[in-house]
């Protein structure tokens, strides 16, 4: 194959995957934290990778928020996970380390909302939002 066949093959293909892709915006508020705030670590995973994608590491507070986009193929699903911690280790004991899963399935359009509690003192909202990538 000539590097201009290749490459023309190489483009129709990434067309039609991203013909079958949706956007998926989503928005992490802090709505609750300790007064130290909380080390985040925001993860996601979605169809056709095999590696877990990070979006997100470092320390926060509350109403911090950050706008994420993630393209997920139609018909399949994108696993978004958060992890938190205290900033302060003197409050390890009170407050250790929290995970929160969630899968959602991949749509044409639509809003789906959760609001997370990693323990007492820490509330966050996730809020994906599903566009169709137009081709």
């Amino acid at each position: 194959i000539s590097a201009s066949v290749w490459g023309e093959v190489w483009i129709g293909y990434e067309v039609s995957c991203v013909a079958e892709c949706s956007s998926s915006k989503v928005d992490v508020e802090i709505l609750r934290a300790p007064g130290n705030g909380i080390n985040l670590n925001l993860y996601a995973k979605t169809s056709g990778f095999r590696e877990v994608i990070r979006l997100f590491s470092g320390v926060t507070e509350s109403g911090c928020g950050m706008s994420l986009v993630i393209g997920v193929m139609r018909h399949s699903y994108l696993n978004f996970c958060i992890e938190g911690s205290p900033k302060d280790g003197v409050f390890s004991q009170e407050l250790p380390c929290c995970m929160w899963e969630g899968r959602f399935g991949s749509r044409y359009h639509g809003t789906v909302h959760e609001v997370v509690y990693l323990h007492d003192s820490t509330k966050i909202s996730v809020k994906i939002s599903w566009k169709a990538v137009e081709s």
